[in-house]
């Protein structure tokens, strides 16, 4: 008689839902996953509140943590003998600190989110095939598209703070005739509706959206515009909100940073940091043809459904997981 093995997804308690749909499609009955965090999706919720108790989970023949910056990683990484890490951190040396390469020699195996997480984890001295790129996934059943005509809005959705490029797409909108719609929150949201005002540009800020009313907001437009930018100590990880707006049908155009370059299906729709007057000019070429505007919506849905569903993603995962166990 064969005995179940138990997963646990171990995250921080600020884990989002889009986060989370990762691993929805990952166990099964006879390999039951559990994850803690904020948003745990039902059905997976951890029985215990392991920050309290991390000596909770030694029960768990598996543990898949989280970046090195945590405390609670490099904790479970030097006790647990079982532990895979899922990096997204793409900047070498960003949080390092002492004793980081104990906590290293005390994983077994690595989960990139994208190419140049990989690139990280190899320049820590990492060996190749302990490493596995496996990005994150969207729940394509709930993210669908919605049949519509172009309606002239332009989407954001995220932080609104100035790494995140929010300035440069209300520079490109000024006298475009197009409407803005922001989803999300942060210290820039007065200063939005104040250059708005002043720049007469049509925009709306919506605040913080739900993560089940997002398809809906994406929806509502008719390009999603990520124009973010690149600090010393952040560069774009990932962009799950990209995939979730391509599975809805709504193409992406992103400045040629970080993991964009590795998500966004062609370079035509991706444009240099900075640089609001090509971000204009991109907007406006995304939006000038409705024909061309409805091939690239099959293209971007396809795209997600191929490359980001969780049941592709969850499949690659048992499969990572399974080496393990």
């Amino acid at each position: 008689m064969s005995t179940i093995k138990r997963i646990g997804i171990v995250r921080d308690g600020n884990v989002n839902e889009s986060d989370a749909m990762t691993f929805q499609a990952v166990g099964t009955p006879s390999l039951p996953v559990y994850m803690c965090g904020r948003h745990s999706l039902p059905g997976l919720a951890m029985p215990e509140h392991v920050y309290d108790d991390l000596g909770s989970l030694r029960n768990y023949d598996l543990l898949d943590v989280a970046d090195f910056m945590y405390p609670w990683t490099q904790e479970l990484a030097l006790s647990h003998p079982n532990v895979v890490a899922t990096i997204w951190e793409n900047i070498p040396y960003n949080y390092w600190r002492e004793g980081m390469q104990d906590v290293l020699n005390g994983i077994k195996g690595y989960i990139a989110r994208s190419e140049l997480a990989k690139e990280t984890l190899l320049l820590y001295g990492i060996d190749k095939g302990a490493i596995e790129v496996i990005p994150a996934g969207v729940d394509t059943e709930l993210f669908r598209p919605h049949k519509h005509g172009l309606t002239k809005t332009v989407l954001f959705a995220g932080r609104l703070v100035w790494e995140k490029g929010v300035k440069d797409l209300l520079f490109a909108s000024v006298g475009q005739g197009w409407k803005l719609r922001f989803a999300g929150d942060g210290p820039l949201s007065e200063w939005i509706v104040d250059a708005a005002l002043a720049l007469k540009v049509d925009c709306e800020l919506l605040g913080h959206v739900p993560h089940k009313e997002m398809p809906d907001f994406f929806a509502s437009g008719d390009v999603l515009v990520l124009p973010s930018l690149v600090t010393p100590t952040w560069v774009e990880q990932f962009g799950i909100v990209a995939i979730e707006a391509m599975a809805c049908g709504v193409p992406a155009v992103t400045t040629d940073t970080g993991a964009f370059l590795e998500i966004v299906p062609s370079p035509v729709l991706t444009i240099p940091p900075c640089r609001w007057d090509l971000l204009r000019d991109k907007i406006n070429w995304v939006l000038g043809s409705e024909s061309d505007w409805l091939i690239m919506r099959k293209r971007m849905r396809s795209h997600a459904e191929e490359q980001y569903s969780s049941i592709v993603i969850g499949e690659r995962l048992r499969e990572f997981y399974g080496r393990y166990l």
